[in-house]
């Protein structure tokens, strides 16, 4: 834990410089965040995200082609660019002047198509990936209209024909058609969310019977770094598209990552912004813990929480980036041995000079162990699933004019790590398409 002598650092200047570089701490955190992530999180039941779409679900136009994309972040003095690259196999090095290019800072795949979201516009748009591995625009649309300011990493496909988004900046959660690209209706947070307030990417899943959808809600309001106390988590009822209230549970601090275990049962990992808020937040927030919803409820299981501690295998239990296949679970974990919180001099610090390591384990008891990173001394940020396999990838935080290099790894069954993909700058998102 961090030495009283560490805390007692300016908070006039600490705070200064922490929100002076908030641009790269927020760009930093969509991404780790998303882990996504995932899933990106992550984010598809079955898929490399947790947003309830199998990647690929749907397939396309009916052929049995291998497709998988890599997104690349390269960020350099002039700028940041991201390019899009379709290929048949993820064991590759990824060739850039065959990407397509965008601005669009999040990806998501789902029903054979590649979803971007482009902050700046605030558009989203549906990619074609042809047998050649040639991309096309297959539609867009601009939230743009609604008063939405930028996109975070919180949208869940329910169905070939719905998908929600969390508009934190209007307090609403959109309702839109990846089919016809089109907003179909909002609906409003209510007042349970503060004003000011961030949820995160806000990662949401559906229930096993279909008729649910949960939406992590816990926020940070970035202004002071005050938090809301515990995990609270949006219940929407799917067939009548309505808010049906939100639960709350102290146990564990906020966080973002939902995944849904063998028996059923929705996991939530209240990670305190990876141990961020657990150190820095006002007040600070609780260690890291797991915390459940049975199946057929809607409520917090009160018998049961698993601390962080133990998934982390690990004395301070810093954690982050769940995710589920079948019985076994992946996260990652701070290394305060390799990197002390006691060595950090302003709170940005946090993210630029600890190391996240990930850690696997069985979802019976959710006892994690650690995977043989070689040495590595890199911030693995992200995380994946593709094909009943977990993959990390480090996130390249320092500015190195372009030229840094980006990997993406596969975790074999002996917990030791296969290299798969290699880029340049930031791999932002990898997962099958088809």
């Amino acid at each position: 834990m961090m030495t009283s002598s560490a805390a007692a650092v300016s908070t006039g200047r600490a705070h200064r410089l922490f929100f002076s570089s908030r641009l790269a701490v927020f760009s930093i955190l969509s991404t780790v965040l998303a882990l996504g992530c995932g899933n990106d999180g992550s984010d598809a039941v079955g898929g490399s995200n947790g947003d309830g779409a199998t990647d690929g679900a749907g397939g396309g136009d009916g052929n049995v082609a291998d497709v998988f994309v890599v997104m690349t972040a390269v960020e350099n003095r002039e700028g940041r660019t991201v390019f899009m690259n379709a290929v048949e196999d993820l064991k590759t090095r990824i060739d850039l002047t065959e990407a397509v290019e965008t601005v669009a800072g999040r990806v998501r795949a789902a029903y054979g198509n590649v979803f971007t979201f482009d902050s700046e516009t605030r558009t989203v748009t549906k990619w074609d990936i042809s047998d050649d591995l040639s991309v096309t625009q297959a539609g867009r649309f601009s939230m743009s209209n609604l008063g939405v300011s930028s996109f975070s990493d919180g949208n869940t496909f329910v169905s070939p024909t719905k998908a929600y988004y969390v508009a934190a900046d209007i307090r609403q959660y959109v309702v839109w058609n990846p089919a016809v690209m089109a907003i179909v209706k909002t609906i409003p947070f209510g007042d349970d969310m503060p004003l000011n307030s961030s949820p995160g990417q806000g990662s949401g899943i559906v229930s096993g019977d279909g008729e649910t959808l949960f939406v992590t809600m816990s926020n940070v309001n970035y202004s002071d770094l005050s938090t809301t106390p515990g995990m609270r988590v949006a219940v929407i009822n799917l067939n009548t598209d309505t808010l049906v209230k939100v639960v709350a549970d102290t146990r564990c601090p906020g966080g973002n990552f939902a995944r849904m275990d063998p028996d059923g049962n929705i996991v939530f990992l209240g990670d305190g912004v990876l141990g961020f808020t657990t150190h820095f937040g006002v007040p600070p927030a609780k260690p890291a813990c797991l915390l459940r919803i049975k199946p057929g409820e809607t409520e917090f299981d009160p018998t049961w929480m698993i601390a962080g501690t133990t998934v982390a295998d690990d004395s301070v239990g810093d954690l982050g980036a769940l995710q589920i296949i079948d019985d076994k679970f992946m996260a990652l974990r701070r290394d305060e041995e390799a990197a002390p919180l006691a060595d950090l001099e302003v709170p940005f610090q946090y993210f630029g000079r600890t190391r996240f390591v990930p850690v696997v384990g069985s979802t019976a008891d959710f006892a994690g162990s650690l995977v043989e990173t070689n040495g590595s001394d890199n911030f693995f940020g992200l995380t994946y699933v593709v094909d009943g396999d977990f993959y990390v990838s480090p996130v390249n935080i320092e500015d190195r004019g372009g030229d840094a290099r980006a990997f993406a790894y596969r975790i074999r069954d002996n917990n030791t790590l296969e290299l798969m993909v290699e880029t340049v700058g930031s791999i932002m998102w990898i997962g099958r398409v088809r």
